[in-house]
């Protein structure tokens, strides 16, 4: 099984939603590093709305910046700049909460 498998399968199997949401979005910046942008959307995708309703606020804005990179890469300049304003909003709640 490929690392990526073991990642899928860590994602699907986890009991802890951090875990599981951080795993994503690391598989998602995996795919979006190989130029593998159609998988790695989705995965972004979930890492963000996953860790938004935990919430880890700077994980979520952190996973929503790849996401805004993956979005660039296939062409949606919209969403990108959509994705980038809400990371941003994202970063400054928590560095005013001294995060």
């Amino acid at each position: 099984m490929p690392t990526d498998g073991y990642a899928r399968q860590a994602i699907e199997t986890s009991r802890d939603p951090m875990a599981s949401s951080l795993t994503s979005g690391v598989l998602g910046w995996a795919h979006l590093e190989r130029g593998e942008v159609a998988t790695a959307i989705p995965l972004l995708q979930q890492a963000v709305e996953r860790l938004r309703s935990i919430p880890v606020m700077s994980a979520a804005a952190r996973n929503r910046v790849f996401l805004a990179e993956a979005y660039l890469m296939d062409g949606d300049v919209k969403m990108a700049r959509e994705a980038l304003a809400i990371s941003q909003a994202g970063t400054r709640i928590v560095r005013s909460k001294g995060g």
